[in-house]
């Protein structure tokens, strides 16, 4: 099958363009932690983090609802992030696609992406979806592309930030009420 075929080496060049640069990544990390005040400094972040971690692990073994609940709404988030290419398609095309399919290929575009140490892995995610999605989408890749990326990605990016405004505007007419007390 064309289709199963043009996928599995999508995944390939996304796989191996993410090992490929977290290995330089290591390589970097290695050399870096050589130097005696990088090493320094790399072991009390280390130390910090651990002591972090040791207590947010004792947490969640007292309270172990809270790892149900975070992972529930973890699963219900990724889902819904994923199914915005199968509502990209049915704005598209109007029917006709199977969401078990787009989410799945949605998933494996993201973990194939999330292995790209770049933020937002800037241009990984829109070749791989131009890849992996068009034989999904045939000549319409691209517009679902942009699309799709335009909902995941800038619209939350617009969103939290007109969330923040509100914070930060609430918080200021907060203080500025506390100093007429």
């Amino acid at each position: 099958n064309a289709y199963i075929a043009g996928l599995g080496s999508s995944i390939k060049l996304i796989l191996m363009t993410g090992f490929i640069l977290s290995f330089i990544i290591l390589i970097l990390l290695s050399v870096a932690i050589f130097l005696p005040p990088v090493a320094a400094f790399v072991e009390r972040r280390f130390h910090v983090n651990m002591d972090s971690y040791k207590i947010g692990s004792e947490y969640i073994r007292k309270n172990p609802r809270v790892l149900m609940y975070n992972t529930a709404t973890s699963f219900i988030q990724l889902l819904a992030m994923y199914s915005i290419t199968f509502f990209t398609y049915m704005a598209l095309y109007g029917a006709g696609a199977n969401w078990l399919r787009i989410v799945t290929l949605q998933a494996v575009l993201s973990t194939g992406v999330s292995f790209v140490p770049i933020p937002g892995a800037a241009g990984a995610a829109e070749g791989g979806f131009r890849l992996i999605f068009a034989a999904v989408f045939g000549s319409m890749v691209m517009p679902a592309m942009l699309l799709s990326r335009g909902i995941s990605l800038y619209l939350g990016l617009i969103l939290t930030g007109c969330c923040l405004l509100v914070i930060l505007a609430l918080k200021k007419h907060t203080s500025a009420a506390a100093d007429l007390v």
